[in-house]
């Protein structure tokens, strides 16, 4: 049987991949959500909307959840990020087209994206904590163990648009199909949540955290901020250029195979990282990368 640990472990490394599979699930069909849900002359920048709303809100689902998470604990947190993903991606899925509905479907399904962007971004301060509160390694490779879920779960989502692509299944009501793949993934996280337990080191705090994150800790939470806004700046970026940029040197079928070995790869050199900033140190890792 799995033990207490194993359970809260794997229960926060699934937000991750979670997190990860719909990083990619949503970017090769922006194309069609532009074209179900805006007016024709809108289309491509409906679509980009769907994907930006989501970002921009992912900060304050950090804030949000993790207080949530200090204040009723790592597991409570990840449990109501789950559940919230799962009915987005549903109501997503189900919502109807701008030809059936008008004005209010790219209302719908913005408000929908941006809902996901809260829950999304709510996973990693709880998910983070728990994995690293429960792990017997150091933090520099707890922390980089948990975010290896993330390209792991951009390889599923890759792998699962490729399959639908191959398949002709992104045809019609297909991508409503393809799209509700997410929610079945964010269930799965769900399942294994609810039977896992909080971690021991988890304490009711007596003062509010975000007094403290915004007060003493400010000048440390404006640099963390920096950092990780220009890397996923350069991240996304790059996943919305590859295959453009494949489809201009006419290797557009090279696409998915690019996308899988890259994140692979990524995957690999996000644990060597906290390894090695175990034994070096956080910032010269870090200034390396760079």
């Amino acid at each position: 049987m799995m033990d207490a640990r194993l359970k809260a472990i794997l229960g926060a490394y699934l937000g991750w991949v979670m997190d990860g599979y719909d990083a990619l699930l949503v970017v090769p069909i922006l194309p069609v959500l532009g074209q179900e849900f805006f007016p024709g002359e809108y289309a491509y920048l409906g679509g980009l909307s769907t994907l930006v709303a989501t970002l921009v809100m992912r900060p304050a689902g950090a804030v949000v959840m993790g207080y949530v998470g200090d204040k009723l604990g790592r597991r409570i947190g990840l449990l109501i990020t789950t559940l919230g993903y799962s009915l987005t991606a549903l109501l997503i899925a189900a919502t109807p087209s701008y030809a059936q509905i008008g004005a209010l479907a790219p209302a719908v399904v913005l408000a929908l994206r941006a809902a996901q962007g809260l829950f999304l971004g709510g996973e990693w301060g709880p998910g983070t904590a728990l994995i690293m509160e429960w792990s017997r390694w150091r933090g520099e490779v707890a922390s980089a163990f948990a975010q290896t879920g993330y390209p792991l779960g951009v390889v599923a989502a890759n792998l699962v648009y490729s399959a639908f692509s191959a398949a002709g299944a992104l045809g019609g009501a297909g991508w409503r199909l393809y799209m509700a793949t997410g929610a079945a993934a964010a269930l799965l996280a769900f399942v294994v949540r609810s039977r896992s337990v909080e971690s021991p080191a988890w304490r009711r705090p007596r003062a509010n955290p975000l007094a403290l994150l915004f007060g003493a800790k400010s000048a440390d939470l404006a640099k963390a901020v920096v950092m990780t806004t220009g890397l996923f700046l350069v991240y996304y970026s790059t996943y919305l250029i590859y295959p453009t940029f494949l489809e201009y040197l006419k290797l557009k079928a090279l696409a998915p195979s690019v996308m899988f070995h890259s994140t692979a790869a990524a995957a690999a050199a996000v644990f060597l990282g906290g390894a090695l900033a175990a034994l070096v140190g956080a910032t010269p890792v870090f200034l390396g990368s760079l």
